[in-house]
């Protein structure tokens, strides 16, 4: 069982897949996560649309450990794609509330997501993708 999938091929963007929500596994990915935030700047596009709702802890657990790593700086701007409307709902009131200056944005389509995060890219990234 896994909590995610990360793609770092296209660095810059780094692309993440989100399955199974436990403790252990979000621990997992988020150390993942801060590992690659140290490598430099990036953009991230997370694709949701396999995951289920988290509860309140598990959300909680996230939320923190999410914010930890984008207080470091180099997380430029995160896209989500969504299917489910609660979730949607559920990031969207996160992003109101989370106190990063990166922003985050929710898409139907993995397309339009790569599309809007790598418009956050500086332009000498962008040409270099």
């Amino acid at each position: 069982m896994r909590a995610a999938t990360i793609d770092v091929s296209a660095w810059p963007l780094v692309r993440i897949g989100l399955y199974s929500v436990t403790p252990q596994l979000v621990d997992a990915f988020l150390t993942q996560l801060a590992e690659i935030a140290e490598r430099g700047p990036f953009v991230t596009v997370a694709d949701a649309r396999a995951s289920s709702a988290p509860d309140a802890n598990l959300r909680r657990q996230l939320f923190a450990g999410l914010q930890r790593i984008h207080d470091r700086g180099n997380w430029l701007a995160e896209a989500i794609v969504m299917d489910n409307p609660i979730l949607r709902g559920i990031v969207t009131a996160y992003s109101w509330v989370r106190s990063v200056k990166a922003p985050l944005a929710v898409f139907s389509t993995v397309e339009s997501a790569e599309r809007w995060a790598i418009e956050h890219l500086p332009e000498d990234r962008r040409a270099a993708m």
